[in-house]
């Protein structure tokens, strides 16, 4: 059962010793929960990610749909044979068939390009036919909470958290450290919001460089050379 954000919102009023929110308000809290899943997801995709066929249009370039943000992987087409895909590198592609764009569009796809820079955009060699359809693995955008119509209290929160239980933790300490961050010219509250993203960071295992890691691993297949 998904974590209700009260039940989040609780343990983070009762932290910072705020039960009736007067010092932070409900929409303080309900803005720094929608923030808190989009920024773990930011550093962790994986956090959020789902399985799903999707049909290419025709063409090379192809576009994750608008619930999601960043590509994982392009696994495979799910007609006729159900070839797998490989990822290949776009810049060896352009080098030995430098046309390939124009090639005859086809519904089996036997490669993927990615660029880090371009996270929800893709290229299929050879180019897609209508009819192609794939298997992606790609990061879901969360469900933001919506501020309740009436009520002051975290007790009048609405609406779960989108991510894994285990991101409870994670999100929390965000809270805790957007709350901190508004009284940051008092130096004892800007300490406990640093400690609190230092948490943060490390439950989340954060290296920017792991951020750019969770996605195509990069596989270089030989479009020359590969049945």
């Amino acid at each position: 059962m998904p974590i209700a954000a009260k039940d989040i919102f609780r343990r983070v009023t009762v932290e910072v010793q705020d039960d009736s929110s007067i010092r932070w308000t409900l929409p303080e809290l309900v803005d720094a929960f929608n923030d808190g899943q989009r920024d773990i997801l930011l550093h962790r995709p994986d956090a959020l990610d789902v399985r799903f066929n999707h049909p290419l249009i025709a063409g090379a370039t192809q576009a994750l749909p608008d619930d999601y943000t960043k590509l994982i992987d392009v696994v495979a087409n799910t007609t006729g044979t159900k070839r797998a895909i490989r990822q290949t590198d776009r810049e060896i592609l352009d080098a030995q068939i430098p046309a390939w764009r124009g090639m005859t569009p086809s519904t089996t796809i036997k490669h993927f390009m990615f660029d880090v820079k371009e996270a929800t955009v893709f290229e299929v060699y050879p180019p897609a036919a209508v009819g192609a359809n794939v298997q992606l693995v790609a990061s879901a955008k969360p469900t933001d909470i919506a501020m309740p119509t009436a009520g002051e209290t975290w007790e009048d929160a609405e609406g779960d958290m989108s991510l894994p239980d285990e991101f409870a933790n994670a999100l929390r300490d965000y809270i805790v450290y957007r709350l901190y961050l508004k009284d940051a010219k008092y130096t004892a509250n800007d300490a406990r919001s640093m400690a609190r993203y230092q948490a943060y960071a490390a439950t989340l295992g954060i290296d920017l460089r792991g951020t750019v890691a969770i996605g195509p691993k990069g596989r270089p297949g030989n479009p020359n050379t590969e049945a």
